[in-house]
């Protein structure tokens, strides 16, 4: 993660950040299967919903 400091303006600071996909790809996996079986979505029986679903 790269955090950098774009302009300073009296009390207002700007700052720019950049993510790795990789990084960011992992913790969206990981949130998806915490919250996977505890899910219940109309259509699916609860804690069954598809990952690609959960995604969208």
């Amino acid at each position: 993660m790269q955090i950098v400091e774009k302009s300073v303006e009296g009390l207002s600071r700007v700052y720019g950040v950049t993510v790795p996909s990789a990084l960011l790809a992992e913790k969206v996996e990981a949130r998806i299967a915490e919250i996977t079986p505890t899910l219940n979505l109309k259509g699916f029986r609860p804690g069954k919903v598809p990952a690609g679903h959960v995604r969208k």
